[in-house]
């Protein structure tokens, strides 16, 4: 292996020269988007994905894109490329917080889906410690539970810029029912978070299940449950409490 160059030594050559520019092409090569096709794998930050802005305007740093498609023709699934597309929140999929601006049909490689990171969220308690996405917003919501973790925020309520933690899935929920469940059967519910003086609706649903038929009777909707995942099915406690006297839509 050849010796390093010390001040005063004759010029390098072109052969050792070239091997240097070679070299760093492939290491700087690999960086980009962490490991192309046909590229050697190397370590990468697995905490961003690239997106693509189809939401039909251009987004903000802090606000959020829901994941809905792959980005066709710039995805390699065999050599980890992942590109999606992302457009307005429904609640369906993952979603990403942005870290920064990106315009109308742009791209970013910038889109957090794990760790720690600052975004905007719309505060509707000064007691919540939590955020999620809400249907049709951009921005987070505040919540008494989610999939955000607040570990900082301005004092008041309304649009502020937080410091926030993606934090594990939920074991348990707490949830209304949305039809009537049967015993041994499954049904639609709803996830309700506490603000600190009531239940309030999520606009996340889940369908539960009666999976260990731990039910006499079948329960009606808006009957408030605990329920909690079970090897991926998320399975109504024993535990459920009528009527859900304080929930939008649903009376004593």
């Amino acid at each position: 292996m050849p010796g390093k160059i010390k001040p005063g030594d004759p010029g390098i050559s072109a052969t050792e020269f070239n091997r240097h520019v070679d070299a760093s092409d492939y290491v700087l090569g690999n960086l980009i988007q962490g490991s192309p096709s046909g590229g050697a794998p190397i370590a990468r930050d697995v905490s961003f994905v690239t997106v693509k802005n189809v939401s039909g305007a251009d987004r903000r740093k802090g606000e959020i894109l829901e994941f809905t498609d792959l980005d066709d023709g710039l995805t390699d699934l065999e050599a980890e490329e992942l590109m999606l597309k992302g457009g307005s929140p429904t609640l369906a999929n993952a979603f990403a917080i942005l870290r920064e601006p990106i315009a109308d049909a742009g791209r970013s490689a910038r889109a957090q889906i794990a760790g720690s990171c600052v975004g905007l969220v719309n505060v509707t308690s000064s007691s919540h410690r939590y955020a999620g996405p809400k249907s049709g917003s951009y921005v987070l919501e505040s919540r008494g539970s989610g999939p955000l973790r607040i570990l900082w925020k301005p004092g008041g309520t309304g649009e502020k810029t937080c410091g926030l933690a993606f934090a594990p899935a939920a074991a348990w929920y707490f949830a209304v029912l949305t039809s009537t469940l049967d015993v041994g059967d499954s049904a639609g519910a709803e996830i309700i978070n506490w603000n600190g003086s009531s239940w309030e609706r999520s606009g996340e649903t889940i369908t539960v299940q009666d999976f260990f038929q731990n039910l006499t009777e079948s329960v009606p909707a808006c009957t408030k449950i605990l329920a909690f995942d079970y090897q991926g099915i998320i399975v109504v406690g024993p535990f459920y409490c009528k009527p859900a006297d304080n929930i939008s839509g649903c009376s004593s």
